[in-house]
């Protein structure tokens, strides 16, 4: 039976985080531990863990962490005692899944593959992610819909990682610290001869309203909102992670039209607040699309 090391990390999400561990304590399968990332939370999350979950292995980290940090913290304690054939779930605290998930994850488990889960959202019972196709040629990250779409990259919401593979390839880049950095680490399995494989009847339930900003746009906009956009690390239009997604993800033939769309999405950013602009910058957009 293979051995899954489940890890996840938490700032201030506590009651999200109480049902995601309620619904591990009732998985049939068993050769697991867990182990979870508190950055610096300051609502009880690790005393908490300490007092009903005494079994749970808790790393601190003081709060500037963000996801990549934190995984990468929890993956170094994970490594360093970790036997070769083992596997790690990485999965956020704001997921629930059935007291099947772990057999059903576990029994795609190979050393070549990294298996993610289909994502449904908790609001709406909704797919809400089943991996992405990356059309680089446009500057595009497409959702997949159906089994038979090509994989080219997987979100950290329940995938399962042969340990091997971060020995082989590393941890996550601590160029995108936040957002994008699950992406970046699937391309670069994918580029090491790793198989990208979901697994569609592994669900995880996703609270999809406990995310970051930037899915949408208010009618009404300052430049300070639109710099916010630009820069802020919760926001998935911070333009240096989206350089940094193109340096290290993006083959080199797809760079210059890349860096280039980026350039019009500053632009775009910035003028938000002046409507007139809008157009002539979204026909230029469209134009390299």
């Amino acid at each position: 039976m293979r051995f899954i090391h489940i890890l996840t990390a938490a700032h201030n999400n506590l009651p999200n985080l109480k049902k995601f561990l309620n619904s591990l304590s009732q998985q049939t399968y068993k050769n697991y531990s867990i182990t979870v990332v508190d950055d610096g939370s300051t609502d009880d999350t690790t005393s908490y863990l300490h007092k009903y979950y005494p079994s749970v292995k808790v790393l601190a980290g003081d709060g500037s962490l963000w996801w990549t940090g934190a995984l990468n913290l929890g993956l170094q304690e994970i490594l360093s005692s970790a036997s070769d054939d083992d596997y790690i779930l990485t999965i956020n605290n704001d997921c629930l899944v059935s007291p099947i998930y772990l057999r059903d994850i576990s029994s795609h488990a190979k050393h070549d593959q990294v298996v993610g889960s289909k994502i449904v959202s908790q609001q709406t019972g909704d797919a809400w992610d089943l991996g992405e196709i990356l059309d680089w040629s446009k500057g595009k990250i497409l959702p997949r819909t159906k089994n038979s779409d090509p994989i080219d990259a997987l979100s950290t919401k329940g995938t399962l990682y042969p340990v091997l593979l971060f020995k082989k390839i590393g941890l996550l880049s601590n160029r995108l610290p936040h957002y994008i950095s699950d992406y970046e680490i699937s391309i670069r399995a994918k580029r090491h001869g790793y198989k990208l494989l979901l697994c569609f009847n592994c669900t995880v339930l996703n609270d999809t309203k406990n995310t970051g900003i930037g899915d949408t746009l208010p009618a009404k906009i300052t430049l300070k909102d639109s710099l916010g956009l630009m820069f802020n690390r919760r926001s998935k239009l911070n333009i240096l992670d989206q350089f940094w997604f193109i340096t290290l993800a993006c083959p080199a033939k797809y760079q210059p039209i890349n860096y280039f769309r980026l350039v019009l999405k500053v632009c775009y950013l910035l003028v938000l607040p002046f409507p007139l602009l809008h157009k002539p910058l979204k026909w230029a957009y469209n134009h390299l699309s």
